[in-house]
């Protein structure tokens, strides 16, 4: 008996690393807030998290757009994501960063599941100051069979509609590291114990340009 194999496509993920000197200018406008509070523009209103400090980052928009725009050009690529949202809007745009902003999440503070507008988002962590074993071995972690203190999680249906879960273990060991995935994809960060400095990551979303 002859036999072929069909694999359903799925929309993934695009990773990058970083460099130091990309990540200056970011960095330098994360400072002035990170010195001053009252320097920053609080987010908090536009977004999921349970988190104190979030702050929109209007002097680095121009920079991190031209630097990610290739990733996600690459990124349609890959997956050819973007030919539906030009259906709809009938006719092809450009692609522009329509925001971007920081977290400086806390020990306890949490991101619930959500979504984002737009075609792609992406998330970048600057500083995270845990290492996952330390996490994974707390008490009330190592004897559960979902062991995921710290972890950024996509949420998404497969071929046939169950939906899954793909757990990332983000600790100090991923500073620099970008993730881009689908806007509408949902997903949500759990909270980290073993340290009381801030997890620095920044965050954004690529739309259509009108």
């Amino acid at each position: 008996m002859e036999y072929g194999i069909k694999t359903f496509t799925n929309v993934g993920g695009l990773n990058a690393q970083l460099s130091e000197a990309q990540l200056k200018p970011l960095w330098d406008e994360i400072n002035e807030i990170k010195d001053n509070w009252t320097n920053g523009i609080p987010y908090n209103s536009s977004l999921a998290g349970n988190i104190e400090y979030e702050y929109a980052l209007p002097k680095s928009v121009k920079y991190v757009r031209e630097l990610l725009l290739p990733l996600v050009y690459e990124y349609d690529a890959h997956f050819n994501y973007f030919d539906d949202f030009q259906k709809i809007t009938k006719g092809p745009k450009g692609i522009t960063l329509d925001s971007l902003w920081v977290n400086f999440q806390k020990k306890y503070e949490f991101n619930p599941l959500h979504y984002h507008d737009g075609l792609v988002s992406f998330v970048i962590w600057l500083d995270t100051p845990y290492d996952m074993q330390d996490e994974m071995n707390r008490i009330s972690s190592k004897k559960s069979n979902t062991n995921v203190p710290g972890h950024f999680s996509l949420v998404y249906s497969n071929s046939v509609g169950q939906l899954q879960q793909v757990y990332l273990p983000v600790d100090k060991s991923w500073n620099g590291r970008l993730l881009m995935f689908p806007a509408k994809m949902l997903h949500c960060v759990y909270p980290f114990y073993t340290s009381d400095e801030y997890r620095i990551s920044v965050s954004g979303n690529f739309i259509l340009d009108a």
